[in-house]
């Protein structure tokens, strides 16, 4: 079979270093004259738009609408409650997030259910600071967040962020981000059997053959409790990742070839 990308943007990184291993092209996602051949197996890398072609595709891993699942925080936390996922505690009543941050708690604001990296958020630690907002989340008590790369039922990646070297802890540290000094490491990561499962069940939940899984372990728990944040269908990736995620597709190749 021909693998081709589908990007969610021509200019995704990601998807350009990924075709790159795969020696493959890449079809543009704003483009129409794409004919889908019964031969080609279509990754797609976080595209939700239904294009016109879509509903002949014989071979789309990922299809455009559990993209759009998983890429809105609402539907993505509706479908973790019927698959009982552990999710953060979520509303989107405003007077119920005004009674948990009355109770201790840190709330998240969030203007927008499709945002990323913090895009949106707003955080509320007192009553005067809670805004109308699409969806709001409890703060969570996390021991340490993980990002597991999820392909077919198979973790195939995984990572802790972590503290940039040298890195203060900013005020805004609730927001686990390149901008607030954390990153992604690697080396000497032992990933706990109950986030390594409850990842897989997770990007299984919203319809997603592969997908990046956030998600962390609860603080005081001994690691045997998790919560998941989100489900990333496009993740940036580099170096490991990449490889990892070329090597998973061509075994995905291998499988649909035998059937």
């Amino acid at each position: 079979m021909r693998i081709r990308i589908l990007p969610y943007k021509m200019s995704s990184e990601s998807a350009r270093l990924l075709a790159r291993e795969l020696h493959c092209l890449r079809i543009y996602p704003d483009r129409s004259t794409y004919r889908p051949k019964h031969n080609h197996l279509i990754i797609n890398w976080g595209c939700g738009s239904m294009l016109p072609w879509v509903h002949r595709a014989d071979h789309i891993v990922n299809h455009p609408y559990n993209v759009q699942v998983s890429a809105n925080k609402l539907s993505t936390f509706l479908a973790f409650k019927e698959s009982t996922i552990p999710s953060p505690l979520w509303t989107q009543s405003r007077e119920e997030a005004a009674q948990w941050v009355t109770d201790g708690n840190t709330v998240y604001c969030r203007t927008t259910v499709t945002g990323h990296g913090g895009e949106g958020i707003v955080l509320a630690n007192s009553t005067d600071e809670i805004i109308g907002a699409k969806l709001y989340t409890k703060g969570v008590a996390n021991e340490n967040e993980y990002r597991v790369h999820i392909f077919d039922g198979r973790v195939i990646d995984y990572v802790r962020k972590a503290r940039r070297r040298g890195e203060e802890v900013r005020p805004s540290h609730y927001i686990r981000n390149y901008k607030q000094g954390w990153v992604f490491i690697r080396e000497g990561v032992q990933l706990p059997e109950v986030v390594r499962e409850t990842a897989k069940r997770a990007v299984q939940s919203v319809g997603l053959t592969f997908g990046a899984v956030d998600i962390c372990t609860i603080e005081g728990t001994n690691e045997q409790e998790c919560v998941v944040f989100e489900i990333n269908s496009a993740p940036g990736i580099m170096n490991t990742s990449v490889v990892r995620y070329a090597e998973a597709i061509k075994a995905y190749e291998r499988k649909i070839r035998c059937l």
